[in-house]
């Protein structure tokens, strides 16, 4: 009885969890956008961000949120295309999200942490510079 009620709970709280992720990710989408500049760039978008930092946290598990994260975002940009168009623009958060997981992965072990500088570094190359670069380099060419 005591592990069916255990099972019940953690499911409960995986939901929550989602929804507390959505949550962050739609508001700092909503936040973005109305951050834009005069020329409508954005130059804070933090929806990248919070997905390298959930990657990290929950693993591969919330790329889908974050291709349905970068559709909102576009919706709420107004971005000009059709269906096909807009779906390949959104996945622009899953892969810089996907390659900080992947190259990650590669400097630092499960449980080891930031036990020394170099190791921050090394994460902030590959973790965060990098995949933010590809970014630049996906996202240009669309507009």
């Amino acid at each position: 009885m005591d592990s069916t009620y255990a099972e019940t709970d953690n499911l409960k709280a995986t939901w929550r969890t989602w929804v507390e992720i959505a949550v962050v990710l739609f508001a700092g989408s909503i936040l973005s956008v109305s951050l834009r500049n005069f020329n409508y760039t954005l130059l804070l978008y933090l929806p990248a961000a919070f997905a390298i930092v959930f990657i990290h946290w929950y693993g591969p598990k919330v790329l889908p949120l974050l291709f349905i994260n970068g559709l909102f975002t576009l919706f709420l940009w107004h971005a000009p295309g059709g269906w096909l168009r807009l779906s390949i623009v959104a996945t622009h958060e899953p892969l810089v999200a996907f390659l900080s997981w992947i190259l990650a992965r590669k400097v630092l072990r499960e449980g080891e942490g930031f036990s020394s500088i170099s190791l921050f570094a090394k994460f902030a190359l590959f973790g965060v510079a990098i995949p933010e670069l590809a970014n630049c380099f996906y996202t240009y060419h669309y507009s």
